[in-house]
């Protein structure tokens, strides 16, 4: 059995949506798309229910460049999920470890199995926060998103890339709009404010199960730890975009979740 760069990912408040068939399809269309399907063959993808295994059907070297960019791609499958999920208030948990994990098809079922698949169905549930948390194992072998630790074995990733190049430590908020016109950037952080106002009002929520809310509260402070300026501006001003960059929000905000957002 192979050492495999594996992603768990679980979709949460899915048996929400089992009652709403029309938004399950929906669910099940948006991951049918996704960017990991573009990979095949050297990535795999497995769906269940609400569950995704990926993993990389190349085998793993102890070239660092390598295992760089397989770790990279990793990050970039959840994130393309993460983007897609914003406009849709829906959110996942995922786990990226490395360990022995095998896939085959059968005559008439597909095989998969290994310790690397235990060990993250067994860790996942632990986790009191959503987003991605990569195995500490992959940390130093990751050198494009940043984390930062979440527990002894695992450290959470900062998917929201866009954020970093908007963390000016010695300004204050807002800033000048062509920052982000330049680069069309506000469509891109459009998405990051949405799911940071999403964030907050379920942590807040005086009506969702305390477990539930702790999640929330714990995903915030993680995110926080790295971009406590931008946050702490987001909530003083009601999650006001504008009270980050002095620009017109309108139109990048409309398009946050539809089909002419850069992330549908």
């Amino acid at each position: 059995m192979d050492e495999k760069l594996l992603l768990y990912l679980d979709i949460l408040g899915f048996s929400d949506l089992v009652s709403k068939p029309s938004e399950v399809k929906e669910l099940y269309e948006i991951v049918d798309n996704l960017n990991v399907f573009l990979h095949k063959p050297q990535f795999e993808c497995i769906v269940f229910s609400d569950t995704m295994l990926i993993y990389n059907s190349f085998p793993l070297t102890q070239r660092e460049r390598e295992r760089e960019r397989a770790i990279m791609w990793m990050c970039e499958f959840a994130q393309d999920l993460f983007y897609r999920l914003i406009g849709r208030d829906l959110h996942f948990r995922a786990l990226l470890t490395e360990g022995k994990f095998e896939h085959s098809q059968l005559k008439n079922i597909q095989a998969f199995f290994g310790e690397a698949l235990v060990q993250a169905y067994n860790y996942e549930s632990k986790i009191t926060a959503t987003g991605l948390f990569m195995d500490k194992r992959l940390v130093p072998h990751s050198d494009i998103f940043k984390t930062d630790p979440y527990d002894a074995q695992y450290d959470y990733v900062h998917l929201m890339q866009t954020l970093g190049g908007i963390e000016f430590l010695s300004s204050t908020y807002p800033i000048e709009g062509w920052i982000l016109k330049c680069t069309e950037d506000e469509y891109f952080l459009a998405y990051d404010f949405t799911y940071l106002r999403n964030i907050h009002r379920h942590m807040i929520n005086p009506n969702l199960p305390g477990p539930l809310r702790a999640k929330y509260i714990t995903t915030w402070q993680l995110i926080r730890s790295r971009y406590a300026k931008i946050l702490d501006a987001l909530e003083a001003n009601n999650f006001d975009p504008s009270s980050i960059a002095s620009l017109d929000w309108t139109e990048p905000m409309r398009r946050v979740g539809t089909p002419d957002g850069y992330h549908g």
